[in-house]
């Protein structure tokens, strides 16, 4: 059995919903295989060095005295100026010394950590989920914050964002850096058409979705009380289509006293404190819809999907890999989404009911489709989702795959060898 030694980056250790849900179904897939194959592994991130954590940080650093556009730049500059370079080069040490560097969910780090890292591993793999390697780097926060203030003429602020650019260069990081990515995984085949053109020296690539493991999110057969029980997951802005479902469930709710939606997501954003402003307008509605606040992914299943009969899926990101939609799939929830390439992929047949968020009949055309779904139909639609996920998303097809690529392209055949 080959033995690894394994270094991961990712935007969150531990892996946290909060940093997204591929962070923590990728660190279950590579933490099996590494157990199994006995591989050494080691996960970096912006929080956290050698699963030590560390003081956190973020370009807003609201947590910190002040919030002026100088403080918060001045702070940025001294957090990430005094960590940075030892952060660089303990994960460029780490690489070198490791067999394979697996690039998981950047977004959200600062690139001066971990592309010294990217071009010196021996393999640098990215396991891409989402277009992050298309927008980059325009992922990274503390550039894109340096490059929003440069023209502010604040004198605070002109020589924070200066100093902060120092950092990078004055010119902003290219996709060049990529250079070095010979081996890339994509979550789907939209991804990879989407992406790969940013890795120029791409040689090889492989398609592996996420898992969704059946035991934390486990099919339970709808009924009739929980299929007039809609739910929703994610964030509370005006943009993310939440009023979309909002104004599909009353119109629904109008004729079904009964119904109930129930809304996943941090309930204290201030966001959030505006919608529930907003339902409170109108009479009676206020009172059928539950704020659940932020779930943790563990107990997603438990305390959300079971109690979802409809979930509706609308995601922010129309490129990355619809995990949530899979989850509540794997549950027994009827998914509604809106159609992305992601989501049509996911669906295959009818296990997904498609739309368009943006067209102004989606609020008549859902409550439509909802009141002709048969009871029987519903069953059957539910039980084909769980069995599309489980075809497409199982565990141990994702460890097989992703197991086999990785010691593919650390130790490749004699015969690519020899080519």
């Amino acid at each position: 059995m080959l033995k690894l030694r394994t270094v991961c980056l990712s935007n969150a250790y531990p892996p946290d919903p909060a940093c997204g849900d591929f962070s923590a179904s990728a660190f279950d897939s590579i933490g099996k295989i590494a157990a199994a194959r006995e591989w050494t592994m080691r996960w970096f991130c912006a929080q956290s060095k050698f699963h030590e954590l560390t003081e956190d940080f973020s370009p807003i650093l609201t947590r910190m005295a002040g919030s002026s556009a100088d403080a918060q730049l001045w702070r940025g500059y001294r957090a990430l100026s005094a960590r940075a370079a030892k952060t660089a080069e303990s994960l460029a040490t780490m690489s070198r010394r490791g067999n394979a560097l697996l690039i998981l969910a950047p977004e959200g780090l600062s690139s001066l950590e971990w592309l010294l890292a990217l071009a010196q591993s021996k393999n640098p793999i990215p396991w891409v989920a989402s277009d992050w390697p298309a927008r980059y780097p325009d992922c990274d926060p503390f550039w894109t914050l340096a490059r929003q203030k440069r023209f502010v003429l604040a004198p605070g602020t002109l020589i924070a964002s200066a100093l902060m650019r120092s950092l990078y260069g004055e010119v902003k990081p290219e996709p060049k850096n990529f250079s070095g990515v010979r081996a890339a995984i994509f979550a789907s085949e939209t991804l990879e058409a989407a992406c790969s053109e940013s890795f120029p020296h791409l040689e090889k690539s492989a398609i592996i979705a996420p898992a969704v493991d059946a035991e934390m999110f486990p099919f339970t057969e709808t009924s009739p009380e929980r299929s007039r029980v809609w739910g929703w997951s994610g964030s509370f802005s005006e943009n993310s289509g939440v009023l979309a479902v909002i104004d599909a469930f009353s119109r629904q709710a109008m004729e079904n006293p009964r119904m109930r939606l129930i809304l996943e997501g941090d309930s204290e954003t201030p966001a959030a404190v505006a919608l529930r402003k907003r339902i409170s307008c109108v009479p009676g509605l206020l009172e059928r819809i539950v704020f659940a606040g932020k779930i943790s992914r563990e107990r997603l299943a438990e305390d959300f999907f079971h109690h979802v009969g409809l979930f509706v899926f609308i995601p922010e990101d129309e490129t990355a890999f619809p995990l949530k939609a899979a989850q509540a799939m794997s549950c027994g929830c009827l998914v509604f989404s809106s159609f992305t390439p992601e989501t049509q992929s996911l669906a295959g047949g009818d296990a997904l009911t498609l739309f368009n968020p943006r067209a102004p009949e989606t609020v008549r055309m859902m409550s439509d489709l909802i009141m002709k779904i048969s009871p029987e139909e519903w069953a059957l639609l539910v039980a084909d989702g769980a069995a599309r996920v489980q075809e497409k998303c199982s565990p141990s097809r994702t460890e097989t795959a992703l197991a086999a690529f990785i010691e593919e392209t650390v130790f490749p055949p004699e015969s690519e060898l020899s080519a």
